[in-house]
């Protein structure tokens, strides 16, 4: 038996698997871990992605993984 995809807020997605951001090394480790789980939603704290330049390039390898 296959599990239907899940459709939050209209966006259809294959995986119900979420994967959080925080508590990785590096952005590298973090961009690997997003492409071997196969997960299509990270999570991640505003403090993170609020902080812009300081967040030492977390968000753009969640953005590069993910795109």
């Amino acid at each position: 038996m296959t599990p239907a995809n899940w459709t939050p807020y209209g966006v259809e997605l294959g995986s119900r698997f979420l994967l959080g951001s925080a508590g990785y090394p590096s952005p590298q480790v973090l961009g690997e871990a997003i492409a071997a789980s196969g997960t299509q939603v990270v999570t991640v704290g505003l403090k993170r992605s609020l902080a812009g330049a300081g967040d030492n390039g977390f968000v753009a390898a969640i953005r590069e993984t993910l795109m």
